[in-house]
C-alpha cells in the first residue's frame, strides 16, 4: 500500500490481505520487512508515512490514524481521524508536518500525527484525493470525480475509476471495458450501467493556499476529461500532479497527463498518453527539472504491466521503465537518493519497488 520514507533506512507501509492489516517498516528500501503491528480494530490501513526512522503515521480506509515516536515499537491512536485518506504526505521543507486529504479538505498535522487539523477548501465542494505540502503554510489539493456504477458497493473503497479495495476484507478490484476481476481467482463479472455522479460529469479541480488554508485559489479545472491523482512539490512554485481518464468513467478525452507548475500558479500539461488504459497515480518531483510518475497499463485480463516516468529537462521529455505491475504510491527521500514505490497485481497482491 502507501509508502513512506524519509531515510533510506526505514520504509513504512501497509500489507492487506483477507485476515486484516500489518504495519510494516522495511530496513533496506523493501528487500525485506518487519511486521510492527497488526490492526486489531477491523480498520484496513492504507495510507502511510514518515519523517524519520522513530517517527511514522499511518490511517485506515475509514480514517482511524495511529503514529509511532518510537521507530514503531508502540503506535498510540490519534484523537481526530482522517477523512478516507488514500495517501499521506509529509512537508518538504523541513517543518516536519503531514497532510491527507478527503471530501473538501484538507488535514494537517503539526506534532507528528498525534493531533490533526481539517481545513475546508473553500470553494470545492468534494472531490479531495491527493495533497502537497512544500512549505509550513503553502499547500496544494488535487480533487475529481468520475462515473460511478449504478450498483457500486459501499464497502468498497475506490482508489481511482479501475481500482478499488474492500473496507472489511482488504479484497481488491479492477474494473476496466465493463468487466471485473475480483481476488486472485480472477472470475469474471458482466458490468453494469454507469450512473452519473456530482452534476453528471468527470472532472478535475486543482486547489492551492499561500496562507495555511486561510485562504484558497483554484488553479485548475477541466471537465470530461480527466481527475486528479497525486500531486508533489520542490518547493511553493514547483510542482509535479499526474491526471487519468477512461472513457468508460465519463472521459470523452482519455488517457494519462502530467502537468506541471515552475511559477506555482499556472499548470500545464508537459506528458499526454491517449491510451484508455492508461493511468498515473504517483508522482515525486525531485527539482523544477527532474521528476518520477507512476502507474501502468490497466487493461483486461490477466496480463498488465506498470511504468515508471522520467524527467530529467522539465517535463519536455519523459523516458519509461516498465516494471511488473502498475505503482500506486511511491515516496523518496529529499535528497531523491532512494525511494521506494508499491503497486497492486491482479493474482499476488502487493508489489515492491525500490530506486536508489
Amino acid at each position: 500500500m502507501d509508502v513512506g520514507i524519509a531515510v533510506p533506512t526505514a520504509t513504512y507501509s501497509t500489507e492487506l490481505d483477507s485476515s486484516g492489516s500489518w504495519i510494516v517498516v522495511s530496513p533496506d528500501l523493501g528487500k525485506t520487512w518487519n511486521v510492527l503491528e497488526q490492526s486489531n480494530d477491523g480498520l484496513l490501513d492504507i495510507a502511510a508515512s514518515s519523517l524519520g526512522n522513530n517517527t511514522g503515521v499511518v490511517s485506515s480506509v475509514l480514517g482511524r490514524v495511529v503514529y509511532t515516536l518510537d521507530a514503531g515499537k508502540s503506535w498510540e491512536t490519534s484523537v481526530t481521524p482522517l477523512f478516507g485518506s488514500q495517501s499521506i504526505q509529509r512537508s518538504r521543507d523541513g517543518s516536519k508536518m503531514y497532510c491527507g486529504a478527503g471530501g473538501n479538505k484538507i488535514s494537517v498535522s503539526s506534532n507528528k500525527g498525534i493531533t490533526w487539523n481539517h481545513h475546508e477548501v473553500v470553494g470545492l465542494n468534494n472531490g479531495s484525493r491527493y495533497c502537497a505540502l512544500p512549505t509550513a503554510t503553502t499547500w496544494y489539493v488535487t480533487a475529481g470525480f468520475w462515473v460511478e456504477d449504478d450498483e457500486d458497493d459501499e464497502d468498497m473503497f475506490h482508489l481511482n475509476s479501475r481500482a478499488s479495495i474492500h473496507k472489511k476484507t482488504g479484497e481488491f478490484s479492477w474494473k476496466f471495458n465493463r468487466r471485473h476481476e475480483r481476488g486472485s481467482n480472477n472470475a469474471h463479472y458482466p458490468g453494469e450501467h454507469r450512473r452519473r455522479m456530482q452534476e453528471q460529469f468527470m472532472w478535475a479541480e486543482l486547489w492551492k493556499t499561500d496562507d495555511a488554508g486561510a485562504n484558497w485559489t483554484r488553479l485548475y479545472a477541466s471537465d470530461n476529461k480527466f481527475y486528479f491523482n497525486a500531486i508533489d512539490c520542490c518547493d511553493a512554485k514547483t510542482c509535479y500532479a499526474v491526471a487519468e481518464g477512461d472513457q468508460e468513467a465519463g472521459s470523452n478525452e482519455p488517457g494519462t497527463r502530467v502537468l506541471m507548475t515552475n511559477d506555482g500558479e499556472n499548470f500545464k500539461v508537459v506528458y499526454y498518453d491517449p491510451l484508455d488504459s492508461s493511468s498515473l497515480m504517483t508522482v515525486h518531483c525531485i527539482s523544477d527539472m527532474e521528476a518520477y510518475a507512476g502507474g501502468g497499463d490497466i487493461t483486461g485480463g490477466r496480463d498488465f504491466a506498470g511504468t515508471f516516468l522520467h524527467t530529467t529537462d522539465g517535463g519536455q521529455t519523459w523516458t519509461n521503465t516498465s516494471v511488473k505491475a502498475p505503482a500506486m504510491w511511491m515516496d523518496m527521500t529529499d535528497d531523491a537518493k532512494y525511494g521506494v514505490a508499491s503497486g497492486i497485481s491482479k493474482t499476488s497482491g502487493g508489489v515492491e519497488y525500490s530506486y536508489q
